[in-house]
């Protein structure tokens, strides 16, 4: 791509994409922040994402940004047990939108799908499969329509709440909201 200087601002026209990409080597590409949060992970799959930056960019002016993207075949474990989320797939898109702001951003997802089961054997403690829109970053409208079914305990030991001491039973959702 490129970027040109115009006065104060710049104009940039830049391209950005990856095909079939590890996601470990993807989140090694995150602010040390984000990394922190996924320490207590192992992931694997692969991601295909594609993104574009098109415009003005200066202290008035936001270039507009879009982007898509593919989990495929992901999975993420938990460190300190054996509980992993597998069989990941996500697709989805954002936008700037038409004013190029947070307010006018758009996430789509038009895919989430997993399962929650062991690396010792093949048995699932439920899955979950979602489709959701958020309009509007600034004041979220979300769009979400879900089918899910977890075991909560394993669940609860697979994300490792600390504010939570025990939970039992199974949760089952059908969602459109």
């Amino acid at each position: 791509g490129t970027i040109k200087e115009k006065g104060n601002a710049s104009m940039s026209e830049i391209n950005i994409a990856g095909k079939k990409l590890d996601i470990v080597s993807v989140i090694q590409l995150l602010p040390e922040n984000y990394r922190k949060i996924l320490s207590d992970y192992e992931s694997k799959g692969t991601i295909t994402f594609d993104c574009s930056i098109s415009g003005e960019m200066s202290n008035e002016e936001t270039p507009a940004i879009t982007a898509s993207f593919h989990v495929d075949n992901g999975s993420v474990k938990q460190k300190s047990t054996s509980y992993l989320l597998h069989s990941i797939r996500l697709e989805g898109t954002y936008s700037n939108g038409k004013m190029k702001n947070p307010s006018s951003s758009i996430i789509n997802i038009r895919e989430c799908f997993a399962t929650l089961g062991t690396v010792e054997n093949e048995e699932s403690y439920g899955n979950i499969d979602a489709k959701f829109k958020i309009k509007n970053l600034n004041n979220p409208q979300i769009k979400l329509s879900a089918i899910a079914g977890f075991d909560l305990e394993k669940m609860q030991q697979f994300v490792k709440l600390d504010t939570l001491d025990s939970i039992a039973g199974v949760a089952d959702l059908n969602i459109s909201y």
